[in-house]
């Protein structure tokens, strides 16, 4: 089955090695699509936005949190950025 195949190939791939980047959310990445670096962002989630400014993740341009928290605006909880 491909499918099979596709996932076996999948789970042995685990998680980046130490010193391998890890690309962001791809929400944090729209956020700052037509934007430069150092600008205001905010990264839309389910629980409302997450206010950031967009800086480079290797040669990725994203939205990186204010808020260590990661909580979005105007509510008290909310999913990490990894959560998104």
């Amino acid at each position: 089955m491909v499918l099979g195949g596709a996932t076996a190939a999948a789970s042995t791939q685990g998680p980046p090695s130490r010193g391998q980047r890890q690309l962001p959310p791809q929400e944090a990445i729209d956020a700052c699509r037509m934007l430069l670096s150092g600008a205001s962002c905010v990264v839309q989630t389910t629980r409302g936005g997450i206010d950031g400014r967009c800086s480079y993740s290797g040669e990725t341009l994203a939205c990186i949190p204010s808020d260590p928290s990661h909580r979005p605006i105007g509510g008290p909880e909310g999913p990490a950025m990894g959560d998104l």
